[in-house]
């Protein structure tokens, strides 16, 4: 059962907003979830956006506007924030110097301009000022007042802090006053109804703001509008109802009795008789305003209140009658028919009012249709090894039935097998049956360990799998792989349940049999780099060195011995030095990043060319590029991808003219590769 108050408001017009004060959005404006707030730009260029009141203002009457305001925290931001009084609303004014209240005709605008513009003429420091008709070019339309600093004592603005801003409007005085951070910033003695509305005095409250190309977060918070009028209220007796005084920090209700606390901003009030409550609010800045609550207590009539009873159900078919007889006034039912009773023929939700004028009372009952239980557990399936099923019937019931006589309303499957629930109630039985299979996982698969084989051509990995449970890494399905180079190799299978892997390194390798016996001609004082690559292999030469070559500048007999883990190769040559007449210039390194500047690497030559053989080593001694194209140019590149910076070795063998005879020259270096 639930007793409502009903509270009646008098006829005096009301404007005491609050927290929960309602306002629309216009432009780029956004809602702040913090408080009763809004963004009228956010931290962005170019944005333009408004926020105004729903409801208009009466300038007969005195009005007060208390909040916050919050200009930025980017002290080269721009443009600025106004608060704005108009007879129309829906819509934005000019952006930028403009600060979104610019050209709107009948309007009085305080401006707070935080970016200097001295074409309009800005003074050079965030300041505000009284504006008609948004006329927002200072050197066109002085202000009505001002401009002065935002901030007492003329500081940053857009500080990243809140200030306290408040509005004041005495009709009787003709004095409008804007106060910041609690001290006077503005004040205008005379009737703005006749010198800015043309004697309309019907205004709505608002906020522009604008940005340009430099920008700031600009929002407000209000705290408290009032235009003077006070609140009227009928309650019930014995009602307790809660006073909502404005915001400040000290407040003086009159008189004290019948309230919770005459001290507190929203004390509990009971009165016994018709009260007329005043509260007197000083706010942080030392301010006060009076507001008014007249309480007039009405007589509690309710006697007797039968409740329509817990939620139930009929089978298809039935009905049934709700009763609410015994109560001494007016029933009211979901359909809006009047009566004691109310004939069920449809499951639904159903309430009805009850009410003497004062206080009303509701009641509800949840009725819904009974049918013979239609189970439903899942379709028949198949599971994976391990896994398990759990059986709950749908809709669900408590007195259920399964299979083996238990009585359980949720079933475990972790067998397979034929597995059934019924259940029954007053309406009839119902059954549903489910089989269930189950998955083996798939066995290991194996390739066996590492390995590595000398001098053989191929290799071949077997497994042992049903054909399409698995694929190789080139996605292949077939049951043997036959390896031809040197890789990693990996197979994976499975079944929908489970998944078997494996991988397998093979490298594929030859006894070294390098091509370097013979004589190696070199230019005096030149010298030649001698050179005996094989893959993957070692290198000693008969000084001790183990680099894939070897620089020398004497003639002589150089051995080297090549080892791998397939076998070894001994060979030497005969460096024969000539005089060449030929001379070869190498740059020591190049940067083949595309920038146009040192992309490649290519060799000079000083002499009169027969023919030239030039190759590419990596640290390894595997060759990665050759040429006999003496105006070669190697970009860096490896099996047609980017090779990887560090040193890498090159050779040149040359045939050029000297003496009248074809000289065979051979000539070696490094080169250092950087992208």
């Amino acid at each position: 059962m639930n007793l409502k108050l009903i509270l009646l408001l008098g006829v005096y017009t009301l404007l005491c907003i609050s927290a929960r004060a309602q306002f629309s959005l216009y432009g780029d404006a956004e809602a702040d979830t913090i408080g009763n707030c809004a963004i009228i730009t956010p931290d962005e260029q170019y944005q333009r956006g408004a926020v105004w009141s729903n409801g208009q203002l009466n300038l007969n009457f005195p009005f007060e506007w208390k909040g916050r305001i919050f200009m930025g925290c980017n002290d080269d931001g721009a443009d600025g924030m106004a608060f704005i009084l108009c007879p129309f609303k829906d819509t934005v004014g000019v952006d930028g110097s403009g600060l979104g209240y610019g050209w709107l005709w009948q309007s009085l605008a305080i401006e707070f301009d935080t970016h200097y513009n001295p074409e309009v003429g800005d003074p050079p420091f965030d300041h505000m000022a009284l504006v008609k008709a948004g006329q927002s070019n200072h050197n066109e339309a002085p202000p009505r007042a001002g401009p002065v600093a935002i901030i007492p004592g003329g500081g940053n603005a857009e500080d990243c802090q809140e200030h306290i801003f408040r509005v004041s409007w005495d009709p009787v005085a003709d004095r409008f006053e804007v106060w910041v951070d609690c001290e006077l910033r503005l004040e205008y003695d005379g009737n703005i109804v006749k010198d800015f509305f043309d004697n309309q005095p019907r205004v709505y409250w608002g906020f522009t703001g604008a940005t340009g190309w430099q920008a700031n977060e600009q929002h407000f918070c209000l705290e408290f509008a009032n235009a003077g009028f006070n609140v009227q209220q009928e309650l019930c007796e014995g009602a307790i109802i809660e006073l909502e005084a404005g915001p400040g920090v000290a407040w003086d209700w009159t008189p004290g009795d019948g309230l919770s606390d005459s001290t507190i901003q929203n004390p509990m009030a009971a009165p016994l008789t018709t009260t007329r409550y005043e509260v007197v609010v000083t706010d942080e800045c030392g301010f006060t305003y009076e507001q008014e609550y007249l309480l007039r207590p009405a007589p509690d009539t309710l006697e007797n209140f039968f409740p329509l009873g817990q939620d139930t159900a009929f089978c298809a078919g039935d009905s049934l009658l709700l009763d609410a007889k015994g109560f001494r006034q007016r029933n009211i039912w979901q359909d809006s028919i009047i009566g004691n009773t109310f004939l069920v023929t449809e499951p639904g939700l159903y309430f009805v009012d009850m009410f003497n004028g004062c206080v009303a009372a509701r009641d509800s009952v949840q009725i819904d249709l009974m049918e013979a239980p239609n189970l439903q557990i899942p379709e028949d399936t198949t599971l994976c090894e391990g896994e398990v099923l759990l059986l709950e019937p749908e809709p669900f019931v408590l007195d259920v039935e399964w299979q083996d006589g238990s009585t359980d309303p949720i079933f475990v499957v972790d067998t397979a097998g034929t597995y059934w629930v019924s259940s029954s109630n007053a309406c009839g039985s119902g059954r549903d049956t489910v089989t269930v299979d189950y998955v083996a996982n798939l066995p290991d698969v194996n390739l066996g360990n590492d390995t590595s084989l000398c001098d053989v051509n191929e290799f071949i990995l077997a497994v042992d799998l049903p054909v399409g449970l698995f694929e190789w890494q080139d996605g292949s399905q077939t049951s043997s792989y036959r390896v031809t180079q040197t890789g990693v190799y990996y197979v994976q299978g499975t079944n929908g349940c489970s998944r078997s892997l494996d991988s397998i390194q093979v490298r594929l390798n030859n006894t070294p049999a390098v091509d370097f016996e013979g004589t190696t001609p070199f230019c005096e004082l030149v010298g030649v780099r001698l050179a005996a690559p094989w893959p993957e292999s070692s290198y000693m030469w008969d000084d001790g060195s183990t680099d894939s070559t070897r620089f020398v500048e004497t003639e002589g007999t150089y051995t080297v011995t090549i080892s791998n883990e397939c076998g070894a190769q001994t060979v030497s040559t005969d460096a024969v030095a000539t005089n060449c007449g030929c001379t070869i210039v190498a740059p020591t390194a190049f940067t083949p990043n595309g920038d146009g500047i040192n992309d490649q690497f290519g060799l000079t030559y000083i002499c009169t060319l027969q023919q030239a053989v030039i190759r590419i080593y990596n640290r390894w001694g595997n060759l990665v590029a050759e040429s006999s194209d003496p105006a070669f140019q190697w970009d860096g590149t490896c099996d047609g991808g980017d090779c990887p910076e560090g040193t890498y070795m090159w050779s040149v063998q040359v045939e050029f003219d000297s003496d009248e005879q074809v000289v065979d020259y051979q000539r070696g270096g490094s080169i250092v590769l950087m992208r």
